[in-house]
């Protein structure tokens, strides 16, 4: 019974890295000192900048798994690496206690449970301070409602390489040695914003405008940082597992060479459930499916979707959320599509085919072409 169609279709993941030069960020402003007059009336002109701006840029750091291996807890990474000249022909001292910066800004995350309200947060940094800062933005008695974010700095000179990003949470060592920048050198400054929040499935980090004000040594910087952009998914979007060859049915198909075969005289063949599915929360939805049942099918066959909440250690069914369709008809190919919302809670869906019936049968149904995945940006 096989029908001649084109073969199934690959789909390519997109390459989900975000980094963004000045691009449509404001400069970073370079703020002079006052302009003073001197004893005889006449105007002293402000000294040129010790520092110049010779790079900004941003990129968002995720890290591969979360604590428990999965998605159950991750730090989302703002990281902002800016690449200060010596502009001066002399060489330029920093001292330590010369360092200072504070973040301020509306953050907010629609995606996120209970993070549609932006909220103040609010940094200031110092070495005094071992250059890290902590805010609450959501306090909450269940820790997996509760949301903090953590501000750190990073100063070095580039001459001696590039240091590694500190873990996720991990203590920021403090500067102790002066800095000293020849003429030409060059000095770089990372501001990580980390995202601490439980995370119930894919989601971005905190949203939104920060002020930044900088100092090194004897010059201060202003800065507008509008990380205010929703971003690709901080990995390739899950898919539906394959089928086992065992489950597999080359003798009928809708698209070759073969198709999932249910059977309810078969041990073990009554039902069929696809590994359980990552997905985003409150997200434009797919799920389409072709089925074939043969003339002499009796009972039931129907196809159930289910989602649940993931906590820890533990899962929530979303009752509210569960769909389940019948497939009545008999003798013909029949294609099922159907676009939906997942729930704003929801990180998991699991995709079950079956057969109800009394007895042995006969029943038997064949399903081809089976997709549930996201639709809209991002998606592929």
């Amino acid at each position: 019974m096989a029908i001649g169609r084109p073969r199934r279709s690959s789909r390519k993941v997109r390459d989900t890295r975000f980094s963004k030069g000045l691009g449509p960020f404001l400069a970073l402003l370079i703020v002079p000192p006052a302009v003073e007059a001197g004893n005889d009336g006449s105007v002293q002109r402000p000294e040129p900048p010790h520092l110049t701006l010779v790079e900004r840029s941003i990129s968002l750091v995720r890290p591969e798994q979360g604590e428990q291996g999965d998605h159950r807890r991750r730090w989302l990474t703002w990281r902002i690496d800016y690449r200060l000249r010596n502009a001066q022909p002399t060489t330029l001292r920093l001292d330590p206690e010369s360092y200072f910066c504070t973040v301020e800004g509306w953050a907010s995350n629609s995606r996120a449970e209970g993070h549609g309200l932006p909220r103040r947060a609010r940094h200031s940094l110092s070495s005094g301070d071992v250059l890290q800062s902590s805010t609450c933005l959501i306090e909450h008695d269940d820790p997996t409602l509760a949301c903090h974010e953590r501000a750190t700095l990073q100063v070095w000179p580039e001459a001696v390489g590039t240091p590694e990003d500190p873990a996720p949470g991990a203590p920021i060592e403090t500067p102790l040695e002066p800095i000293q920048l020849e003429p030409g050198a060059v000095l770089g400054v990372r501001l990580r914003l980390e995202h601490c929040h439980h995370l119930y499935g894919l989601s971005e980090p905190l949203l939104g405008s920060r002020e930044v004000n900088l100092r090194m040594g004897p010059t201060a910087f202003r800065d507008r940082l509008d990380l205010d952009r929703p971003i690709a998914p901080d990995r390739a979007m899950d898919r539906l597992s394959p089928i086992p060859e065992e489950r597999l049915d080359p003798r009928v198909y809708f698209s070759a060479p073969d198709s999932l075969y249910l059977d309810a005289a078969l041990s073990g063949y009554r039902s069929f459930q696809f590994r359980d599915l990552k997905v985003p929360r409150d997200a434009p939805m797919r799920l389409s499916f072709r089925y074939f049942r043969s003339s002499d099918s009796t009972g039931k066959v129907r196809m159930e979707l289910k989602q649940y909440k993931d906590v820890p250690n533990s899962y929530q069914v979303l009752t509210q959320a569960k769909r389940v369709e019948e497939l009545p008809d008999l003798g013909e190919w029949v294609l099922v599509d159907r676009r939906f919302r997942s729930d704003p809670l929801a990180t998991t869906m699991q995709l079950r085919f079956l057969i109800d019936c009394e007895g042995n049968g006969p029943a038997a149904v064949w399903i081809d072409d089976v997709v549930l995945e996201p639709i809209g940006p991002g998606s592929d």
